[in-house]
């Protein structure tokens, strides 16, 4: 069953919006469970996180996946990520399990999840731009 209005309307504040701030605890939660309701309907995600360092990238990417409800492969270590120093983009793949890493010299921090289909008629969305602590179950406002 396709997304309602009103989950793509608490999505669409989010879209091509750098900084759409999450002002509570109640509106962190519904965003997630927006994002939650539109992931499921596609096959897998690509997540291309925008951090200060490779570290804080790895750590969005961690929680993202655990509020997906996705298994992280052992194979996905920080360790095998090169390093970098300054500003990263982490691009990660949950079909492949697969990584890609820049340098990032842009102001911009968070996250972008594109879903994706194994279905040629159905087109991928971009959603985003999420905080990288969406998934982290702190609240610091």
């Amino acid at each position: 069953m396709p997304p309602c209005k009103k989950t793509l309307e608490i999505l669409a504040a989010y879209s091509c919006n750098q900084n759409t701030p999450i002002n509570s605890s109640q509106e962190k939660i519904q965003v997630r469970q927006a994002l939650l309701a539109v992931i499921g309907e596609f096959d897998y995600q690509t997540l291309g996180i925008c951090a200060d360092t490779m570290t804080e990238a790895f750590q969005a990417l961690q929680s993202y996946l655990q509020g997906f409800g996705l298994a992280f492969g052992a194979e996905t270590q920080l360790e095998s990520l090169p390093a970098t120093t300054g500003g990263v983009y982490l691009k990660f793949n949950t079909q492949r399990q697969s990584f890609y890493s820049d340098t990032y010299t842009g102001s911009y921090r968070g996250v972008l999840v594109t879903c994706q289909s194994h279905d040629p008629q159905r087109s991928g969305a971009t959603y985003g731009h999420f905080p990288l602590d969406l998934f982290c179950d702190s609240w610091e406002a």
